[in-house]
């Protein structure tokens, strides 16, 4: 018989600039969580969209809250303030997670007694553009996986956090690249293994230009020289 311990309460968030065109699949993805939706807050922070991601949201049946200055982790942190689960499940306005995502990235946090966990990312390109290529091929799944495992940094485009974590070390830097992986060193100072659900897959539909990727890859530059990331 399973009981309230084996569904605690988690809140899932995500940060949300200019993604009319992936917000209905990512909110379509986690209508389709078994995890009971009971259990599940979903709160989507707006980071100064201009595309009508907005009005999606107000059709959602989601909690929606705005953050006026750029960056990815002011949006999560607002998130992190206006939420109530014990869990706290970080997505990507450009992924799609599997129907069991949240139930595998519980399961493998209760089992680990451990207040991270990483989960796979795996790319498929939505839009045949160079940029989109390029995107797929920087990350593959198994490259994000390994380089976890080397560093122990992880992505904000599919993590889970304890409350506690947060309590205990606070909140993700501010800046626009990169604290992902400075938050997760900041809350293992003792360097243990961050367990991995390998099967709490997210989909990341690579769907950019090459201008963007550029521009993306320029970020990613930044946020590794702001925290001491290595390239």
């Amino acid at each position: 018989m399973t009981g309230a311990s084996d569904h605690p309460p988690v809140s899932v968030i995500i940060p949300c600039r200019n993604e009319a065109a992936s917000l209905p699949h990512v909110l379509a993805g986690l209508e389709r969580q078994t995890y009971p939706r009971e259990k599940t807050q979903i709160i989507v922070v707006d980071n100064g969209s201009t595309d009508g991601s907005w009005a999606i949201l107000e059709q959602a049946s989601v909690e929606r809250l705005r953050e006026p200055v750029a960056s990815a982790y002011r949006a999560r942190n607002r998130g992190i303030a206006a939420s109530s689960g014990k869990y706290l499940l970080f997505l990507d306005a450009d992924t799609v997670p599997v129907p069991e995502w949240i139930a595998e990235m519980v399961h493998t946090a209760q089992a680990a007694d451990f207040w991270l966990v990483g989960g796979r990312i795996e790319n498929e390109v939505t839009r045949p553009t160079l940029g989109s290529a390029l995107l797929a091929l920087a990350r593959p799944a198994e490259f994000r996986h390994a380089s976890m495992e080397q560093t122990g940094r992880l992505s904000g485009g599919n993590m889970l956090v304890t409350r506690e974590a947060f309590d205990r070390f606070g909140l993700f830097l501010p800046i626009q690249s990169g604290a992902d992986g400075e938050f997760s060193l900041r809350a293992n100072p003792e360097r243990r293994p961050v367990p991995y659900a390998g099967r709490a897959v997210v989909v990341h539909r690579c769907d950019i230009s090459t201008w963007g990727y550029l521009r993306r890859a320029f970020r990613i530059a930044r946020g590794q020289a702001q925290t001491g990331a290595p390239a």
